[in-house]
């Protein structure tokens, strides 16, 4: 069974320590019977969690190149949103439990020192909330688990160029060209030609290299933007410069995977 990243273990881990501090509240200094203890705990925690869904999706749409002040002034936005929803929500909940039924019931929300306090603590959690979204998008563009080996090491890869078998670090390789039997690496440092094939280079890297066109492999990593090259297909600019054309069926399976 696959591991949840740290960023999703420690959100759910910070919201199971949360519950527990408002039911020993309510239990230990309110004196509040169990039943009805589980029931304030519960509205607070299950709106809450809702909101830490809902703004972790809503910072993963938000764009990479976005500047940092439009990005602290949407997570300024988001957190006096979320804590206002919170408190509304929460303030919903505990009259419908003060109440006859789920229908008829009044809402009679916190005032003064109580309700700011509830308010900053919807602020607080908005703000863990997006140190752990944004953890998890930055954990995405990491290697992948079948790039490592057991000890958490990069695996090595190897590949041939001429009568020699050399190592390849693919962090330096911005694409690879196919030529017959043989394949253009460009990299830093240049260009080189080994004697191997596309889909054999393919098969041996995986992860952040796609096949953009039966002779391109590029290393999604160095790609700085994209544009459409009409058609259908996208126009890839590198990050050594170099410009490369994928085919419809390439451009269609990078959108999928990088948009």
């Amino acid at each position: 069974m696959p591991s949840l990243r740290p960023p999703l273990a420690i959100a759910i881990g910070l919201l199971v320590v949360a519950a527990t501090l408002y039911f020993t509240l309510f239990t230990v200094f309110q004196g509040s019977p169990v039943p009805a203890a589980l029931l304030a705990t519960l509205a607070n925690i299950v709106p809450l969690a809702l909101l830490g869904v809902g703004a972790r999706a809503m910072i993963r749409f938000v764009p990479p190149r976005l500047g940092l002040p439009a990005l602290l002034a949407l997570h300024a936005a988001g957190a006096l949103i979320f804590a206002l929803v919170w408190f509304w929500l929460l303030m919903v909940a505990l009259g419908v439990l003060a109440g006859d039924n789920a229908v008829t019931f009044s809402v009679s929300p916190f005032t003064g020192p109580a309700a700011a306090w509830q308010l900053k603590q919807g602020l607080a959690f908005y703000a863990m909330f997006a140190v752990l979204a944004h953890w998890e998008m930055a954990l995405q563009g990491l290697p992948q688990r079948e790039d490592m080996v057991e000890h958490g090491e990069p695996m090595r890869h190897f590949v041939k160029d001429g009568d020699e078998t050399v190592p390849l670090d693919p962090a330096r390789v911005f694409y690879f060209a196919g030529a017959g039997d043989h394949a253009q690496m460009h990299a830093l440092g240049g260009t080189r030609l080994l004697r191997t094939t596309l889909a054999e280079l393919e098969g041996t890297l995986g992860g952040r290299f796609m096949r953009i066109h039966r002779s391109l492999l590029v290393n999604l990593d160095k790609i700085e933007r994209m544009e459409p090259a009409g058609g259908g297909r996208l126009a890839l600019h590198l990050a050594n410069g170099d410009t490369v054309t994928a085919s419809r069926s390439g451009s269609k399976a990078i959108r999928s995977r990088t948009l």
